[in-house]
């Protein structure tokens, strides 16, 4: 699942299916957060490149879906 993470997103269906990627892994708290964390982490590089030709509004807010998938996050 999260070699999704590794393919380049041309827009913002390859951004859906990487939050439906983490959705998918919610049963496996530990690869559901690492995914997540990958996922934030992937988004705001992109963001921060220009994503040229892209909302970089409409990723953010997909990526920010994240949040709303049930699993543990075991932060301190």
């Amino acid at each position: 699942m999260k070699a999704i993470l590794a393919l380049p997103f041309r827009g913002e269906p390859e951004w859906i299916a990487a939050v439906d990627c983490v959705r998918h892994a919610a049963p496996d708290d530990e690869i559901a957060h690492g995914m997540q964390d990958d996922l934030l982490r992937r988004a705001l590089q992109d963001i921060a490149g220009g994503m040229p030709g892209t909302d970089a509004q409409a990723v953010a807010q997909r990526v920010l879906e994240v949040f709303s998938i049930e699993f543990s996050r075991w932060c301190v």
